[in-house]
């Protein structure tokens, strides 16, 4: 029986093979959602240097050696490597030594971005449609992420929309950040392969004199999806546009949000394996113990064990609203409250959350850095779960906490205000608390609903099995996205792009 749409796929990073962020955990877990949903689905990342092989095999596709990709009037070879995920969900590795036999994805280690970034963005998505051609992949969508993978949709509608296997499928564009853009000088335009004019108005990728990968990918998609409905809206904004506001509130009939999910497999609070102790809604005992096991690890005195641990896990950057939390660190911390947090990012960020944990160190402690097994005990061990972000289009970790019975405190702006909801204590309907503006005040009272909350312990202990019950599969995302699909061929076939 055929199946019910096929799909390609394609990102420049994937979970577990390449992370960075959030987008490497949707490109990791949706194909596999929307493979069980019974479409046939095939993943497309890069082959880089540093792909993560522990558990899978690979094997070789043959490639032609007379097919290769040509970048300034230089021809470059690429090879395709084949696994599959254990549901047999098939992933495509594409690489090249010339832009891929290094350490790093985005940047080189230290952080410094790649002087051939451009480069390897052509090369990764012109060896991907050769690889359609070579292959003769036949597919009814082809699904492009974030600006590193838009030139697909330049090349299969502006050079080869004369051949019908690259003519027929409608493409889709996912915004997973719209503050990250692939923006370069315009006399960059050939080496992307279109000649000069292609990068003057009302040229696809021409924005302010400059081209723009992420306007060309929205231009030319059939369909745009943002990865919550909140966030959807916010972009047709000034403050959440990034400058792409106008254009997007002109593309509004064909943007859509779709809210990500999470892998309910790997956040289970009932088997993780990071986890000293497991718990679910009906035995909420093991809670309490995977609390103390993180006060334990935090270096903070199980004396306090009765009192509310506040977790935080992620970037320590702006975006994040971390200096919002050190604004009012002193002051919380000064109360019965104690405070664990993970992450990295901003150098006077991580210094200071030291500042501010060695000033209190009986009640709080820090670890710099990315540590897996943390987050999942941060995740389960604390009561209250912050994340304060200025925007954030989706995000995860608000969900993990509900899964795990950690109630959030976010800022009311896209994926946040989209999945959680303001508890009241009158009708003991909701699964954390929210405020409305990016500052310290507005943060303070919301964690003080939070805190007083807490000491109503019946009424705690029904706002952690509501916010357990919520389902943020991605069962229900795979949904959305097979009607954002069938959407975009019906417009592909109705010659509609705008």
């Amino acid at each position: 029986m055929k199946p019910a749409i096929s799909v390609l796929f394609v990102s420049f990073e994937a979970a577990p093979f390449a992370k960075v962020g959030g987008l490497a955990d949707v490109a990791g877990s949706l194909p596999r959602a929307l493979r069980r949903a019974g479409a046939d689905v095939r993943l497309v990342i890069p082959d880089f240097q540093d792909i993560a092989v522990e558990g899978f095999e690979f094997e070789n596709v043959p490639i032609p050696s007379d097919w290769t990709v040509g970048i300034d009037f230089r021809p470059y070879s690429f090879r395709v490597r084949e696994t599959r995920f254990p549901d047999g969900t098939p992933v495509w590795l594409v690489g090249g030594d010339d832009f891929f036999a290094r350490p790093g994805i985005y940047n080189a280690p230290g952080g410094e971005p790649f002087g051939d970034e451009l480069e390897r963005i052509v090369f990764f998505n012109k060896a991907v449609v050769e690889v359609m051609k070579c292959l003769e992949v036949d597919v009814d969508i082809v699904h492009l992420n974030d600006y590193q993978t838009a030139l697909i949709a330049a090349y299969m509608r502006r050079l080869y929309g004369n051949e019908e296997r690259l003519a027929r499928p409608a493409l889709c564009h996912s915004i997973h950040n719209l503050a990250y853009q692939g923006v370069w000088p315009a006399e960059r335009i050939q080496t992307m392969g279109f000649p000069p004019e292609d990068a003057r108005y009302p040229s696809p990728f021409e924005w302010q004199g400059m081209i723009n990968l992420m306007k060309t990918g929205i231009e030319l998609a059939d369909m745009v999806n943002t990865v919550s409905p909140r966030y959807a809206m916010e972009i047709q904004t000034k403050e959440f546009g990034a400058g792409l506001e106008d254009l997007l509130r002109g593309v509004s009939g064909k943007l859509r949000g779709i809210l990500n999910g999470i892998d309910t497999e790997a956040w289970n609070p009932a088997t993780d394996s990071h986890l000293k102790y497991h718990y679910d809604t009906g035995k909420l005992s093991g809670k309490r113990g995977c609390k103390a096991a993180l006060l334990k690890e935090a270096g903070i005195s199980l004396d306090r064990l009765d009192l509310p641990v506040i977790g935080m896990v992620g970037r320590l950057v702006q975006q994040k609203g971390i200096d919002l939390i050190l604004e009012i660190g002193d002051a919380l911390l000064a109360t019965d409250v104690n405070l664990v947090a993970l992450g990295s990012g901003a150098k006077e960020i991580e210094d200071g959350l030291r500042g501010l944990c060695a000033r209190h160190p009986d009640r709080a402690g820090v670890k710099i850095g990315f540590d897996e097994g943390l987050a999942h005990r941060i995740t389960a061990g604390a009561d209250i779960f912050l994340m304060p972000s200025r925007y954030e289009p989706c995000g995860l970790n608000q969900m993990y906490a509900q899964r795990y019975g950690t109630i959030p405190v976010v800022h009311e702006v896209g994926g946040l205000a989209d999945t959680v909801t303001e508890w009241d204590p009158s009708t003991k309907a909701g699964t954390g608390f929210l405020f409305r503006d990016a500052e310290a005040g507005a943060l303070s009272d919301a964690l003080g609903r939070a805190l007083l909350a807490f000491q109503d312990k019946r009424a705690w202990t029904e706002l952690v099995k509501n916010a357990m019950a919520v389902d943020f599969s991605w069962e229900r995302s795979a949904k959305g996205y097979l009607e954002f699909y069938a959407e975009a061929i019906e417009r592909h076939r109705g010659g509609k792009s705008a």
